[in-house]
């Protein structure tokens, strides 16, 4: 008899332990699994790489637009626009048939101030498609 409560007594206990350890476990691998998930979490499905760039000057503006995709993207196409204020200074519509699509170059300057470079586009593969919108400010005095 006092060998049955015995034994009892311990099946009770590892089966109330066991529950109490794998909920802290599971909590535990859902915290780090969560956190992994806000910081490796990809923001496009199909693009790798993406920045603009505008530096203007007394002596030019100098501007770049890079979009680089997945192996599996197609084609890259998309319009960049510059403007000074809201007013735009230049617009080029920007298309590659790989998955990737620089370009760089220069503008005269259209006197100090604010200017901004906004790139408008679209990549595509064969199974979708995904559009990117990149935009950065920079001034000169």
């Amino acid at each position: 008899m006092k060998l049955k409560k015995i034994y009892s007594l311990s099946l009770a206990t590892v089966l109330l332990a066991t529950p109490a350890c794998t909920i802290t476990t599971l909590a535990q691998e859902n915290t780090v699994s969560h956190n992994l998930t806000t910081v490796a979490s990809p923001r496009f499905a199909y693009i790798q790489e993406a920045s603009i760039k505008i530096d203007p000057s007394s002596t030019g503006i100098n501007y770049s637009v890079l979009v680089s995709g997945i192996r599996e993207v197609t084609s890259i196409s998309g319009k960049m626009t510059i403007y000074k204020g809201s007013s735009q200074i230049y617009s080029k519509n920007l298309s590659t048939n790989t998955n990737t699509l620089r370009k760089s170059g220069s503008i005269s300057t259209k006197g100090a101030g604010s200017y901004t470079i906004k790139f408008s586009g679209t990549v595509y593969t064969k199974t979708g498609s995904e559009p990117i919108t990149l935009e950065m400010e920079d001034s000169y005095n």
